[in-house]
């Protein structure tokens, strides 16, 4: 029953009005669900969660709130940087994938700011859902999730947003992890934040 009510998905929210389409519809194998257990976020694995193929449609989030929609923006680029924050080397290819994919979701993000039905906007930000957690910016490397699983815990204890709780817990994260793979944090400052390279060596090289 279960494959069959799953085998095709129609992702309506890419950011996330719905946590559940959203895992059904685009992530690869498994969805989150906390009805058996209101005080938990539980993750249900399983191959037969893999749609035959996602119908995505830009104008079904015209109607998302401002909040929901950026805390899907928010979410997107934490599921692409528990991929790039990696120990594994020679992964240039998959790191400027996973750099190309949060800048546009900036870019975009600050246009639908602007104009919250600007469909081509909202379109590269739904076809950025897809590659952020479809697992091709994961192949070839270590990933993290620690971010992730501190905010579902989060989520379901306090009954919080998703992907706003990513906007604090990833950031945190960072200033807690970064001194052990500095080098790629000075890497992901200059290619998605252009940050100047000469300023990040003298605060290097400062602390």
């Amino acid at each position: 029953m279960l494959r069959t009510l799953l085998t095709v998905s129609v992702f309506q929210d890419c950011m996330h009005a719905s946590h559940l389409t959203w895992h059904t519809a685009i992530i690869v194998d498994h969805c989150i669900n906390n009805s058996l257990c209101p005080a938990a976020k539980l993750a249900i694995v399983h191959n037969c969660l893999r749609p035959k193929f996602a119908i995505l449609n830009p104008e079904l989030t015209y109607t998302l709130p401002a909040f929901q929609t950026f805390c899907g923006a928010a979410d997107i680029m934490s599921h692409v940087m528990e991929r790039y924050f990696t120990s594994t080397t020679h992964t240039d290819l998959s790191d400027r994938l996973c750099e190309s994919i949060i800048k546009s979701v900036i870019k975009n993000s600050l246009v639908i700011k602007d104009n919250p039905n600007d469909y081509n906007a909202r379109a590269e930000i739904m076809w950025a859902s897809t590659l952020a957690h479809n697992d091709l910016v994961g192949r070839g490397r270590a990933e993290d999730w620690a971010s992730h699983m501190i905010g579902m815990e989060i989520s379901a204890i306090y009954d919080s947003v998703h992907g706003a709780t990513l906007s604090v817990l990833t950031p945190s994260w960072a200033r807690y992890v970064y001194r052990n793979n500095l080098d790629r944090f000075v890497q992901f400052a200059v290619r998605v934040f252009d940050v100047a390279y000469a300023r990040i060596c003298v605060r290097k090289y400062s602390d």
